[in-house]
C-alpha cells in the first residue's frame, strides 16, 4: 500500500478510536503514524519498538558512555577472571561494533570484550 494512502487510513482509524474512547490505542497509533510519516517503518510498513529506560541505561553501560563507562569491566578474554571458567560456561550475550558483552553462567559476572 502506498504510504500516503496508509497515512490516510491511519488517520481514519485514529478518529474511530477517539470516537470510541480508545485512548491507549490512539496513543499507540500516533506513534505508528509518526514512524510511518518519517519513513522509519520496515517492510510491510512494520514498526517493532520495545525500548524503555532500562534498555537505554544498559546500552550506555555497554558502549561505555559517561557516567556509565565504568559499569562493566573491559577484558581482552572470553575467560572469566573471577572464577576461571572456560568458554562454554561463558556466553556472549550481545555483539556490537567494537566488542561484545559476555556473561559467566557460573558466577554471574559480566564484562565487555573489546575487539
Amino acid at each position: 500500500m502506498a504510504r500516503d494512502v496508509l497515512l490516510d487510513q491511519v488517520v481514519r482509524l485514529g478518529r474511530e478510536f477517539s470516537r470510541r474512547g480508545m485512548r491507549e490505542e490512539c496513543r499507540r497509533l500516533r506513534l505508528y503514524y509518526l514512524a510511518l510519516e518519517h519513513g522509519l517503518c520496515a517492510r510491510m510498513n512494520r514498526i517493532d519498538v520495545a525500548w524503555d529506560q532500562e534498555l537505554v541505561i544498559e546500552w550506555l553501560r555497554i558502549l561505555r558512555v559517561p557516567p556509565h563507562h565504568r559499569h562493566y569491566p573491559v577484558r581482552p578474554s572470553t575467560l572469566c577472571i573471577d572464577c576461571q571458567q572456560r568458554p562454554g560456561t561463558v556466553v556472549t550475550k550481545l555483539v556490537f561494533p567494537g566488542g561484545a558483552r559476555l556473561e559467566c553462567l557460573q558466577c554471574g559476572g559480566c564484562w565487555i570484550r573489546a575487539d
